[in-house]
């Protein structure tokens, strides 16, 4: 019986050592493994900690400048809205030019009303009034004044016919205002 393996006492020690150390040879490496990947986890949680602090720095930053243009946005809205006459309400040129006027350092002679006209668009019925403006002042003044004009209407107000006498001491112009009518029929 050769093929017969001797189990010795001392066999079945040795065995059993290089077993437990074999145990503990593997426990030892996932301790090792484990140790590195929990330092990696940390280094790796660092930068994302400060890339996150960077970026909301960034998103604070870029919001408060987004809310800087939208205050200004909203002023300029208002304004905008304050200046823009009553959807119903037709441009007043008397008021208006007569304010334009003492702006613009030209005297306003006169206006009157030509007449009026409602047409019928596709958008609804537009009302337009035809007036006369007799104005004295310098050519330069003049003109400044019938842009001041079209600025302040928003684009209903359509100056016409614009006479500027040599040497520029009277002007005299025709303007259109286009209103919503009052009791559309």
């Amino acid at each position: 019986m050769k093929n017969q393996i001797n189990v010795t006492p001392l066999r079945i020690a040795v065995i059993g050592i290089a077993a437990t150390a074999a145990f503990l040879a593997v426990l030892v490496g996932a301790t090792f493994l484990r140790a590195r990947a929990a330092q990696n986890l940390e280094n790796d949680m660092q930068v994302i900690e400060e890339n996150f602090s960077q970026r909301m720095e960034a998103d604070l930053e870029r919001i408060a400048e987004l809310e800087e243009e939208l205050a200004e946005f909203e002023t300029e809205l208002e304004s905008l809205q304050d200046a823009f006459p009553e959807v119903s309400e037709p441009f007043d040129i008397y008021q208006q030019g007569q304010a334009l006027a003492v702006q613009n350092q030209v005297t306003l002679l006169s206006i009157s009303r030509l007449g009026s006209e409602l047409s019928d668009t596709p958008q609804g019925v537009v009302q337009s009034t035809n007036y006369a403006l007799q104005l004295e002042g310098p050519a330069q003044s003049c003109i400044a004044y019938i842009q001041s004009l079209e600025d302040a209407g928003l684009g209903s107000v359509n100056p016409e016919e614009i006479q500027i006498s040599p040497p520029g001491s009277s002007c005299e112009l025709n303007a259109r205002v286009f209103s919503l009518p009052v009791n559309p029929e």
